[in-house]
């Protein structure tokens, strides 16, 4: 039987705060999602979406650049407030910020750390299955 999705998850630098939540979200009998065929593969040339968390840490810059060139139009989603703007980390020595610094971001999802529901909704709105409740507007001086 094959997987209906396929999903591959990276940590660019997080805490593993937002991972716990994406996993149990995912694999958790709780939310019974078993039964939509979800598969979390090893490559994102696999995947039919990527989950990042984490803010891009300056050593985990290549990997993102990797998955740069094998995204191919994937939906790509950013979770967690470290995904989505660089959290607590955002102007340290350290990191590169948020995961929309290095790629073109399809849904965010704030968060510290993310509901398993939210992640469920964000996958949701990534596959065109639900429409977002709030849009992201771009600030112009008045």
């Amino acid at each position: 039987m094959m997987a209906k999705l396929k999903i591959f998850k990276m940590n660019t630098g997080s805490c593993n705060g937002c991972d716990i939540e994406i996993l149990d979200a995912l694999l958790s009998p709780r939310f019974k999602l078993k039964k939509y065929e979800i598969e979390i593969v090893e490559k994102p040339e696999e995947a039919d979406l990527i989950i990042l968390s984490g803010p891009i840490t300056l050593k985990m810059r290549k990997f993102v650049a990797e998955i740069k060139k094998k995204a191919n139009g994937k939906k790509i989603i950013a979770v967690g407030s470290c995904g989505v703007e660089g959290g607590i980390w955002f102007d340290s020595f350290a990191t590169y910020g948020g995961i929309d610094k290095m790629l073109d971001v399809d849904v965010f999802i704030p968060g510290c750390p993310v509901k398993p529901e939210a992640v469920i909704y964000g996958i949701a709105i990534a596959l065109g299955l639900e429409s977002p409740r709030i849009k992201r507007v771009e600030y112009q001086e008045p």
